[in-house]
């Protein structure tokens, strides 16, 4: 109920006009955003409890659906309403086949379950089918999760095999 009326007094505030506003958690009088934004300010909402999928229809631009709900996304998808698609994915990156084993295990151990439905692991030629099947399926955006915690070297090589190639 916070979160709906948030975003029903973002929208108002930011046309300029003088808002009143009383609602449950909320009460403004006349009050009035200065300076309005120059242009269109996207919301983002993640979540995809029906609850929340809900407001997304009704507020959201961008619908972000986080790992550890990424097995309700193709069932809540239709609900959510055309709004643009973004998904948080668990990344395991390996840089050197002699320590592929080692790399995978370590993630494991240090995620567990929580990437499950989301975790894509391998070389950047082995990665990008899958993001490129997920953007297929309409997702615009990733949010990736680095399992190694992303040290230069990583977001180099992602940059170089993964970005790169799905440009």
């Amino acid at each position: 109920g916070r979160l709906h009326e948030t975003l029903e007094l973002v929208r108002r505030f930011w046309t300029g006009e003088p808002v009143h506003y009383e609602g449950s958690f909320f009460r403004v009088d006349g009050v009035r955003q200065c300076p309005v934004p120059l242009g269109e300010i996207p919301i983002v909402i993640g979540g995809a409890g029906p609850e929340t999928v809900a407001l997304v229809s009704e507020y959201a631009d961008w619908w972000n659906v986080p790992i550890h709900q990424l097995d309700k996304r193709k069932a809540v998808r239709s609900e959510a309403g055309g709004v643009r698609e973004s998904i948080q994915v668990l990344v395991t990156l390996i840089t050197d086949q002699d320590r592929r084993q080692e790399v995978v295990e370590l993630a494991s151990r240090r995620f567990g379950r929580m990437g499950e439905d989301g975790h894509l692991a391998g070389t950047g030629a082995e990665i990008v089918p899958g993001l490129e099947a997920l953007r297929a399926g309409g997702v615009e955006r990733f949010y990736t999760w680095f399992t190694d915690f992303a040290p230069p070297e990583t977001l180099a090589a992602f940059g170089r095999e993964v970005i790169a190639a799905m440009r």
